[in-house]
């Protein structure tokens, strides 16, 4: 699949299909992780009521898919190494993200596939932060200057 920007997302499957006597029609199963590495591939089910936008974990790298999912629809976002630290990031407009685990989700040991389904009750909102610039912290911080970067007693 592509991104938002026509990127492809994820990397690439290839491979050959080897056979001695190539007749007729040939039926074999290709799995995402035949090659001795796996793989997985996060599909992204919005069952929230804001759009959301994905990041995917893979090691070292962070993919964005520059993409914005509507309320009720579903994405694929292509294959990726599995490896430990995998991830799938999601948040919608309101700053409530959450983070799935693909191992922990369930990943099909053939397509390689992670079914993600986004409700409401699996992404958290971030705490507000707390206003520091109020009239009273201003004037401890004129009678106490020092306490903006030592602690006083």
């Amino acid at each position: 699949p592509a991104a938002g920007d026509g990127r492809m997302l994820g990397t690439e499957l290839e491979g050959s299909i080897v056979t001695d006597d190539p007749k007729g029609e040939l039926r074999e199963i290709v799995a995402a992780g035949a090659d001795g590495r796996p793989r997985f591939s996060p599909v992204v089910v919005n069952a929230t009521r804001r759009r959301l936008r994905v990041s995917v974990v893979s090691g070292t790298d962070t993919t964005d898919c520059n993409c914005s999912i509507a309320p009720g629809d579903s994405r694929h976002l292509g294959y990726y190494p599995l490896v430990p630290g995998s991830g799938i990031h999601v948040h919608d407009v309101a700053r409530a993200a959450a983070r799935f685990d693909p191992l922990a989700v369930g990943v099909d040991s053939t397509t390689g596939a992670v079914i993600v389904r986004v409700t409401p009750a699996s992404l958290t909102v971030p705490a507000e932060p707390t206003r520091r610039d109020t009239p009273r912290a201003r004037e401890a911080a004129r009678s106490q200057p020092f306490k903006t970067f030592l602690p006083v007693r």
